[in-house]
């Protein structure tokens, strides 16, 4: 692994130690009333079967040939502008700007609203990725959350359309050296007294 996707991972963690506080989180992934197990109870949508997170079984799974390569614009180069960062209880969220968009390789244009990232600690079977690809979880996971602008005027309209979302999920490997610096660094320490490490 190089050091610029290192360099990357430590700057996005680095914002989130600056910019975090204590909030009030109403699910969870591993604990309490409302753990993954529990969602649905709570949130009915969470028990549908289109439901994230998932495990990705490399055997099972199968070439769509409907679905061509992702044409992504906006994408390339340095972005200028504003643009606000917060935590949303669970994770750190940075808006984007609406000049990033899906355009080719899925049905409709989807259009960049935000991005938000998903880590964990050295207990991956817990912690780290949302989804997991035959059954590991990966250090981290970031995503670029779009909706379909195309058919939609607002990521509100869209948000609990059928085909009203799109999500670009990335997931992160670290070497074992860069993870306990990263474990065993300033934003670990922050994150051990009171903000959780996993989301």
């Amino acid at each position: 692994m190089g050091k610029p996707t290192y360099l990357s991972l430590y700057l996005i963690l680095s914002v989130f130690v600056l910019i975090c506080s204590s909030h009030v989180v109403e699910w969870t992934y591993q604990e309490g009333d409302v753990d993954e197990a529990n969602w649905g109870k709570k949130y009915p949508l969470c028990a549908a079967t289109h439901q994230s997170p998932i495990d990705i079984q490399r055997k099972k799974v199968m070439h769509n040939p409907d679905l061509g390569p992702l044409q992504l614009d906006g994408y390339d180069g340095l972005l200028h502008g504003h643009f606000r960062i917060s935590n949303n209880g669970h994770s750190v969220q940075i808006e984007l700007p609406p000049t990033m968009k899906v355009t080719k390789g899925l049905p409709h244009i989807y259009t960049a609203v935000q991005m938000h990232l998903h880590w964990g600690g050295l207990d991956l079977e817990t912690s780290g990725s949302e989804h997991t690809v035959d059954g590991m979880r990966y250090m981290a996971e970031l995503h670029i959350v779009h909706y379909n602008s195309e058919l939609y005027t607002t990521f509100d309209e869209a948000k609990d359309k059928p085909n009203g979302l799109a999500v670009l999920a990335f997931l992160y490997v670290v070497s074992n050296t860069v993870r306990e610096h990263i474990l065993s660094g300033p934003i670990a320490r922050y994150l051990a007294n009171g903000i959780s490490r996993n989301s």
